[in-house]
C-alpha cells in the first residue's frame, strides 16, 4: 500500500474517531491496530498508529477551535471537516487510489461488525468528494457491509467452491446463478469476489471452515479484503488462488474473441553452427501470462525474436488465430508488442529528461505542465530527485 494512501487513510480514521462523543475507546484503538496489522509489518504498524495518534490529537484540537457561530450544528460540522479533508487528500492521489482508499474506509468502519449514522455520512461524503460512481458506491457497500450479495450488480461477482460444494452457502442467494463460477479441488466453503470496474480492483471474502491465508495471515470468515496483483490466497490442501486468476474471468465475457498463439514443429539454426532453436512447439491461449526459463545462451532471445516475427525460424511456423505471423505480417500489424531486453534509455540526456521524454511519447495529449508533475512525481516516488540532472551515461 502506498504511503500517500496509508496517510489519506490515517486522516480519516482520526476524524471518525473524534466523531464519537467519548474519543477513540480502547476498543477502538484495538479494532485500529488490527486493521494495522493486515497490511503492515510490525514495524509499519507502530509508526502509523504513532501517526494516527498523533493526527487524532490534531483533529481534536481543531475540533474544539471552530467556532459554533460558524456551523450550525453538529451534522454541518461533520460535513464541513470531512469535505475539506478530503479535497485536500485527493489532490496527491491517482484515481485508482482515491477508490483503494473508499473501499479500505469501508472495511475499516465495519471492522467491529456495526456502522452508526456518523459513519456512514462518513462514507458518503468521502465517495462524493472523490467522485466514486453510483454503481461502484452501491456494489461495494452492499457486498462489504453485511455481504447483501443479492444487491450488487450480478456481472461484478464471481464464487469459488469445491468440486462437491462442500460446506458451500451460495444457494442461499436468488442471483446465484447469474453468478460467475470457479471449482478450486478441495475448496470447503466458497470465496466471494467483487470486481470493482474502474480500477480492476477484487474484494473478497470467505465463507466456510477451512484455514485459508492471506499475507500471511489467517483469513476471517465474513471480512472483506482487498487482492492486490501479485497476492494470493492459501490453503493447505487447495492451489494458490492470485489476482490473475480471478480478474481474467471478467474480461472472458467482454472480450469474446479469444486469441490462440502457435507455434508448429519450429526449428532454427545459426549458420555454420548446429546451435539454434531445436524442433519445438506451444500453444498459448488470450489471458494467460507465460515465461521462458533457461540458462544464458541457450535461444531464449532467438526464440522471441521468431515469435515476435523478426526472424524466420528455417522450419515450422508461428501464427495468431491462423494467420502466419511471417507469410502474412500485414494482416497482423500493429497486433504483436515486444520490449527488447537493451537499455532504452538515452545516455545524452538527463534523468529528468528521459521520463520528460516517455512521458511526451505516452501522454501526448497531457500539457506540459502536467507531464512536468507526472515526471517529478516518478522521480520523489523512486527517490530519483538527487540525480534528476544527471546524464544518463554517467550513471551507466
Amino acid at each position: 500500500m502506498r504511503e500517500p494512501v496509508l496517510l489519506a487513510l490515517v486522516h480519516i480514521f482520526a476524524i471518525l474517531s473524534n466523531m464519537n462523543p467519548g474519543g477513540i475507546s480502547s476498543r477502538g484503538r484495538k479494532i485500529l491496530q488490527g486493521y494495522l496489522r493486515r497490511y503492515l509489518n510490525p514495524e509499519l504498524e507502530d509508526e502509523y498508529f504513532s501517526l494516527f495518534e498523533e493526527t487524532y490529537d490534531f483533529y481534536t484540537e481543531e475540533l474544539a477551535n471552530l467556532s459554533d457561530d460558524s456551523l450550525s450544528d453538529e451534522s454541518s460540522l461533520i460535513t464541513f471537516q470531512i469535505t475539506n479533508i478530503c479535497r485536500q487528500i485527493r489532490k496527491g492521489l491517482f484515481l485508482d487510489e482515491r477508490v483503494i482508499v473508499f473501499l479500505q474506509l469501508l472495511e475499516f468502519v465495519y471492522e467491529d461488525d456495526k456502522l452508526n449514522d456518523q459513519e456512514r455520512k462518513v462514507i458518503e461524503i468521502v465517495a462524493n468528494t472523490f467522485n466514486i460512481s453510483k454503481k461502484e458506491f452501491d456494489n461495494a457497500f452492499a457486498f462489504m457491509l453485511g455481504e447483501r450479495l443479492d444487491e450488487v450488480s450480478s456481472d461484478c461477482v464471481m464464487i469459488a467452491e469445491g468440486c462437491d460444494g462442500d460446506e458451500s452457502d451460495s444457494h442461499w442467494f436468488e442471483n446465484t446463478n447469474d453468478w460467475k463460477k470457479l471449482v478450486i479441488e478441495d475448496l470447503k466453503g466458497t470465496l466471494y469476489f467483487l470486481h470493482v470496474e474502474s480500477i480492476d480492483a477484487l474484494i473478497f471474502s470467505y465463507s466456510g471452515s477451512q484455514a485459508l491465508f492471506f499475507k500471511g495471515r489467517s483469513v476471517v470468515p465474513g471480512r472483506p479484503y482487498l487482492l492486490e496483483p501479485g497476492v494470493s490466497i492459501k490453503g493447505k490442501s487447495i492451489k494458490s488462488i492470485y489476482y490473475s486468476g480471478i480478474i481474467r474471468h471478467f474480461y472472458r465475457e467482454k472480450y469474446s474473441d479469444k486469441i490462440i498463439f502457435e507455434g508448429e514443429d519450429l526449428e532454427y539454426s545459426f549458420k555454420k553452427s548446429d546451435q539454434g532453436v531445436k524442433k519445438m512447439s506451444f500453444r498459448a491461449d488470450s489471458g494467460n501470462l507465460i515465461g521462458i526459463m533457461g540458462g544464458s545462451g541457450v535461444g531464449k532471445s532467438t526464440l522471441l525474436n521468431i515469435m515476435n516475427g523478426k526472424m524466420q525460424p528455417a522450419k515450422g511456423r508461428v501464427s495468431l488465430n491462423g494467420y502466419d505471423i511471417h507469410s502474412e505480417s500485414e494482416e497482423l500489424k500493429g497486433l504483436i508488442g515486444y520490449i527488447p531486453q537493451d537499455d532504452l534509455l538515452l545516455e545524452e540526456l538527463t534523468v529528468y529528461q528521459n521520463l520528460y521524454y516517455n512521458a511526451k511519447l505516452c501522454f501526448g495529449d497531457a500539457t506540459i505542465e502536467q507531464i512536468d508533475v507526472l515526471v517529478n512525481k516518478v522521480l520523489s516516488d523512486l527517490e530519483l530527485e538527487d540525480i534528476r540532472d544527471l546524464q544518463v551515461q554517467s550513471l551507466l
